[in-house]
């Protein structure tokens, strides 16, 4: 019994009052139980009344937490108290609870574009996987030839990085370490990865040779420098001239 009959106001009970007891229905489906109601309790009609004056009976999903939202929020729309919350008549009340059967919008649940969205990927979940696949295929087709080519750019640098090391090992294998350690400033300045030190951070065996052979160099050219007095003076004048 909607509210405006139970207050006596006969003149307003129309159609829309009759949304309110198929909400009434509803309500006993969702929860087990009629509205204001107990089950297994006695109570006087007189008092079911009292009742529905008062206030709206208690929440549904307090009854069934498992309930459906949408269809929550139909009963509840047609239970309004006032009847201008209501469903305007039994038809709109049937097209949102055949919404609901059809995984389309509810509109006493929610509206607009997100709710649409959804709606329609639970209508078409075969069609919305396959949208996301091709949605996702060429995000995957671009990483995969930024990788591509950042694997191509790696294998030239190490190719580089080789033929420099295979020319400084060609020098000092000619007895040219100065011409071996020219590749090794070049080779230190390059891109990580690309120095003179090979994966584990250590310097190739070739520039340590390259290094080695040019210490033992300017070693001799000391010695040279300073067993012999002629050098040793002229060593020591055009220092002078430094200062």
């Amino acid at each position: 019994m909607p509210p405006e009959q139970a207050r006596g106001q006969i003149e307003q009970v129309d159609a829309v009052s009759d949304v309110y007891s198929l909400g009434a229905i509803l309500y006993n489906l969702l929860t087990g139980q009629a509205p204001y109601v107990e089950p297994g309790a006695r109570v006087s009609p007189h008092t079911i009344l009292g009742m529905v004056i008062q206030g709206p009976p208690r929440r549904m999903h307090q009854l069934n937490p498992q309930a459906p939202p949408e269809l929550i929020a139909i009963c509840e729309k047609a239970m309004a108290r006032e009847k201008n919350a209501r469903f305007v008549s039994s038809l709109d009340l049937a097209e949102d609870l055949q919404a609901f059967l059809d995984h389309r919008v509810v509109k006493a649940y929610r509206t607009g574009a997100v709710a649409e969205f959804k709606s329609w990927v639970a209508r078409n979940k075969k069609l919305a996987a396959l949208s996301a696949v091709v949605a996702v295929l060429p995000a995957i087709g671009v990483a995969v030839f930024i990788y591509q080519q950042n694997l191509a750019k790696e294998r030239l640098r190490r190719n580089l990085y080789v033929a420099d090391m295979n020319v400084a090992q060609q020098a000092l294998a000619e007895n040219n370490a100065g011409h071996a350690l020219e590749l090794i400033p070049d080779m230190f300045q390059r891109p990580r990865g690309g120095t003179c030190a090979d994966s584990s951070g250590a310097i190739s065996g070739v520039a340590l040779r390259a290094i080695h052979a040019l210490v033992l160099r300017a070693t001799r050219t000391w010695w040279r420098m300073f067993l012999s007095p002629r050098t040793a003076v002229t060593w020591a004048a055009s220092t002078s001239m430094l200062w």
